[in-house]
Formats: structure tokens, C-alpha cells, sequence
């Protein structure tokens, strides 16, 4: 275990140069050193998220039709550990009237890469228009948020017609 003095402050990047002293076992011949260094953005996995631009309110007999799907993906360090991410939800469609409730957090199993947000839209006999569901990945301390991908939007398409002109 290295430790720093407490007098010393880093900030991104500075150059620490670190003296080891190693014991080599004799019958194992070799040794190995690992450095973790927190400070930088490439310590943690990066979260990214997408889904599809447009869902049918409902899907029409013999159609093949895909739910309210948000795909999560993570790259980077940490593939081979257990990550959970937690989401947000906004928009102009609601839950538990336009759609199911969507999970609010969603857990990468090790070596995953790609686990998923589903839901369904309920269909209701109401015009209302097209609604909006906007997923949000949130940050975390365990995870970076991917600056460009850190949301996605799906359109609800409403199947009802407007009602006639009076």
C-alpha cells in the first residue's frame, strides 16, 4: 500500500513518480504492480443511452410492433463487475395513463453490455395527440454519463382520430 504524503495535492495532470520496494518470491520467480488512478475519465464505465424514435399506442393485429424499449450500453473499464445505473423520466405522455411505469434504476449484470428499460404504452380511447417519454441516464459515482447520449426520446403515436369539427 502507497500513500501520499498529506501535504501533497494533485490535480489532473501532474506527475507522481512512486518508489517501490517489492518482495519477489523466490518459487514464483515474478511480481506485478497495479496502479489505480481515480482522477481521470477512463477509471469508470461510461453509461450511454437510446430508444426507439416512435411507438405505436397500439400495435395493430398481425403488426410487429416494439414496446417502449430504452437500450442502456456501458463501455470502458469495469465490464466484468456489476454496475447499477438509475434513470429519469419525463415528457409530455405519463406514467401509469400513457404507459407503464419504467424501472428507475436498471442493473448491468458482470460482463453485460447492453440491459434494457422496457415498458408498455396502454391504449386509452382518448385523442391526445402524440406524447413524448424522455429517459435521462442520472450520474452516479460509480459510472460517467456519455455527454452526448445521455438521454433518448421516443414519440408515443396516438391511435385515436382527433374528434370532428363542431
Amino acid at each position: 500500500l502507497c500513500r501520499m504524503n498529506s501535504n501533497c495535492f494533485l490535480t489532473r495532470g501532474c506527475l507522481v513518480w512512486l518508489a517501490l520496494t517489492l518482495f519477489i518470491h523466490p518459487r514464483l520467480n515474478h511480481a506485478s504492480v497495479v496502479i489505480h488512478d481515480n482522477d481521470f475519465p477512463n477509471d469508470r464505465s461510461v453509461v450511454s443511452i437510446s430508444g426507439p424514435s416512435v411507438v405505436l399506442e397500439s400495435c395493430p393485429p398481425n403488426a410487429d410492433c416494439v414496446g417502449l424499449s430504452f437500450a442502456l450500453r456501458r463501455t470502458g473499464p469495469g465490464l466484468d463487475q456489476p454496475l447499477t445505473v438509475f434513470l429519469l423520466y419525463q415528457g409530455t405522455a405519463t406514467a401509469d395513463v400513457d404507459y407503464h411505469p419504467l424501472p428507475m434504476q436498471v442493473r448491468f449484470e458482470a460482463g453485460q453490455e447492453f440491459p434494457s428499460a422496457s415498458s408498455t404504452p396502454i391504449d386509452d380511447t382518448l385523442y391526445e395527440g402524440d406524447e413524448t417519454v424522455i429517459a435521462y441516464v442520472v450520474e452516479g459515482i460509480d459510472y460517467y454519463v456519455d455527454p452526448n447520449r445521455r438521454q433518448a426520446t421516443t414519440v408515443l403515436r396516438d391511435n385515436e382520430p382527433p374528434a370532428p369539427p363542431l
